[in-house]
Formats: structure tokens, sequence, C-alpha cells
């Protein structure tokens, strides 16, 4: 496992996962948040630089491209104008995000499982969209991903901390049995950015909404996605107990906040 590779293996709860994205409105809320930092990254970069100059984007952690593709829809950049490199540890995650990604560039994307090897690569966006938690080398892999900015360039990242309803569920679960907390939180991620650049970034607060049908087997499906392979190591009723003050009705209803990070290249801002 290298540097840029996730300590989690999402597989066994790809389902509850799909789950979430379906209840919840966190992809469309961190698309609003995206969308006139990419406008203006794309129009600058077209201001900048000649017609057949391709924008280079990363996407890092790609899983498999459901997000891409709404981003890249967002954000308009003729395919002829496109150079897409997508990242991902789980080689099927690949497989399926450079097929669903392949109508938004002409040239097919560079598909890795870690950052590029070569130390020239650069880039003029790079998206990091919720997937810093299970970076073995935070800092190390961010230094990497900021170093490989292109001069105008601008890196986009997502992540929730404990002003996160569903992470402060996380974080007691884990103090129940006794375990740290085996992801890095936001607050730490945004201390990593921070030393790495000066104090030269932004961040905002995005706010999303979950809510869904209150049935046991819901709640479950909600805490096997939080809590991976430890969700089997938590009592039944500490995880059932735990949603009841979020009902509301027959619903579940959880208004959730994480932030977003944007660091241009040489300290600007876009």
């Amino acid at each position: 496992m290298d540097d840029t590779s996730t300590t989690k293996d999402f597989g066994p709860i790809a389902d509850d996962y799909a789950f979430y994205e379906k209840h919840a409105s966190e992809a469309a809320a961190d698309l609003r948040a995206y969308e006139p930092l990419v406008r203006a990254c794309v129009r600058c970069f077209g201001e900048r630089v000649a017609p057949r100059t391709p924008l280079r984007l990363l996407d890092f952690g790609c899983g498999e491209g459901r997000f891409s593709r709404r981003f890249l829809t967002m954000a308009a950049v003729p395919p002829e104008q496109l150079q897409l490199t997508l990242v991902d540890p789980v080689a099927a995650y690949r497989r399926l995000a450079a097929a669903t990604l392949r109508p938004f560039a002409l040239e097919s994307a560079e598909v890795l499982h870690g950052l590029p090897p070569h130390p020239g690569a650069r880039f003029d966006l790079v998206l990091a969209n919720h997937v810093f938690y299970y970076v073995p080398d935070l800092d190390g892999t961010l230094a990497r991903i900021l170093r490989s900015l292109a001069p105008s360039g601008l890196f986009l990242a997502a992540m929730a901390g404990t002003e996160n309803v569903l992470f402060r569920l996380a974080i007691d679960f884990f103090a129940l049995l006794g375990v740290p907390v085996p992801f890095h939180l936001g607050e730490e991620f945004e201390a990593a950015v921070r030393a790495a650049t000066h104090d030269r970034y932004e961040t905002c607060d995005v706010h999303f909404r979950l809510a869904f049908p209150d049935s046991e087997e819901n709640r479950l499906r909600l805490l096997r996605f939080l809590l991976g392979e430890w969700f089997a190591r938590v009592p039944r009723p500490e995880l059932l107990a735990a949603l009841d003050p979020y009902g509301a009705g027959d619903e579940i209803d959880m208004h959730v906040t994480h932030r977003h990070f944007t660091v241009a290249a040489g300290g600007g801002v876009v």
C-alpha cells in the first residue's frame, strides 16, 4: 500500500453507501458550493492559455465516478479541452470511473492507483471530495498534491469534522468501544492545510439534509456505512438508540454540516 491508498475497504458497505447517497443531499450541496470556484477557474484558464491547451484535472479519490460525472457536467469544459487523471486505490472503481467519465474528455483518462509517480505532473484543477479521511499519510499526500498545482492551479477539498452530526455519532461509538477514531477528521485536515500553505487557504461551511424512512433496517444501514468493520462490535440497542433524537414522525431527519477547503497556487484567491 502506498501513501495515497485508503485504509478502509468500501466493498462490504457499498450498498449502505448507496443508501446514504440516495437519501442525503450532500452531493448537490457540494456541487453548489464548488460551482462558482470551478467556473471562475475554467474561465480564467481559458483567458490565460492558447485555445488548444487542455485543462488538466486530477480527480483524487474518484470512486465509481458518480460524483465526478456531476462535477464535470457542472464544470462544462469542452471534451477537446479537458485532460483527466483519475486516482482511486480500488481497481473496480477505477474501471467504472473511466467508463463513466469517458464522454467528458476527448483523450482517454490517465487512470492510477495513487498519485502520478512522475514528479513533473502538473494540474490546473484538483478535486478531493471527501477522500482524505482514510489516506494514511495525510501530510505527505497533501504536500504532493499542492506541489503538483500549476502556477495558477486550484485545489478543492471537502472534509467533515466534529461539526458534522454523523461524525459525532461515529466518534461516540468509537469511544464506547474504547478505540481511537480510525480516520482523519476535518480538524486534522485543516491543520495540515494550514501548515502546508502557511495559512493561505479559504474554507466555508456546507449544509445538507439526510432524511429517510425510519425503520430498524434503515437505521442500521446508515450506521453500518458510518462504522464499517467496527459496526458489528457495537451492541445493537446502542446503535438503534443513537438515532432516536433525530426521529421526526415516520422519518429520520438530520441536518448535517461539513466544510470545503480551497487552495490557490501561489496563495491567490479565486
